[in-house]
């Protein structure tokens, strides 16, 4: 009867400990739960915000391709697009060979932005340098280094 007992408390301290391990990894396993669906709408609105941006320098390259005097560009802010808004930066720089007066080549910096959680505002940028190079380049023939 002895031997019967002293299994018996042996057998409930391991049901005990193992109750309090399932307790312990349930309360882990809850708490990522909650962090990874608060996180999740932020990593969208992240994602759109960066595709906002890539678009907006896409937008702005072509309007840099459709036009001849880059002189003129300005700023762009809050441009509508889907979801949220995109602002262009540029940072022109006149070429030392060329006339100062002409622009050709061209910083620009694109901010995406779409409202996140909290009236936090969610913001990714691209930027790219745009280079225009003369007419007669079309049909130039290059050869050899210089």
């Amino acid at each position: 009867m002895k031997n019967l007992n002293n299994k018996k408390g042996v057998l409930l301290v391991a049901v005990i400990a193992i109750m309090l391990i399932t307790a312990a990894l349930s309360t882990v396993l809850a708490s990522l739960v909650a962090v990874t669906t608060r996180s999740t709408p932020d990593y969208l609105r992240s994602s759109q915000a960066l595709g906002l941006a890539q678009a907006g320098l896409n937008w702005y390259m072509q309007r840099l391709c459709d036009t001849d005097d880059w002189t003129a560009e300005v700023d762009q802010a809050g441009v509508v697009l889907g979801p949220g808004t995109f602002d262009v930066t540029l940072s022109n720089k006149a070429s030392p060979q060329t006339d100062s007066t002409t622009a050709t080549a061209m910083d620009v910096s694109v901010i995406g932005n779409v409202a996140g959680a909290n009236g936090v505002t969610i913001k990714r940028t691209m930027a790219q340098r745009a280079w225009k190079l003369p007419s007669a380049t079309k049909f130039a023939l290059f050869w050899g280094r210089d």
